[in-house]
């Protein structure tokens, strides 16, 4: 399942590979600087995209409870940044 995202002023391929059935579209969610996975981000849009920066994205899919999902490919304006052994790539 391939699916065009949009979050804020980026454009995302995400490429899904499901081991069952099919979920709910993915949603990324993009925040401003480094949070930790117990604090919940604050929902603040993202006006303006800085080079340096440090953000902190999220994949969340809904109904997905009783699946395993891996994601295979994560692309931001064509170039990937998680690739296919799911590690993140900077976008240099």
């Amino acid at each position: 399942m391939a699916s065009a995202l949009s979050c804020g002023l980026l454009a995302i391929v995400l490429a899904l590979r499901t081991l069952t059935t099919l979920a709910n579209v993915p949603a990324l969610h993009l925040y401003n600087g480094h949070i930790p996975i117990e604090q919940p981000a604050a929902n603040v849009p993202i006006q303006q995209l800085v080079v340096g920066q440090p953000y902190t994205f999220e994949i969340y899919m809904e109904n997905v409870e009783r699946q395993d999902y891996m994601v295979e490919t994560c692309s931001l304006n064509g170039r990937t940044f998680i690739d296919s052994n799911g590690y993140v790539r900077t976008l240099n």
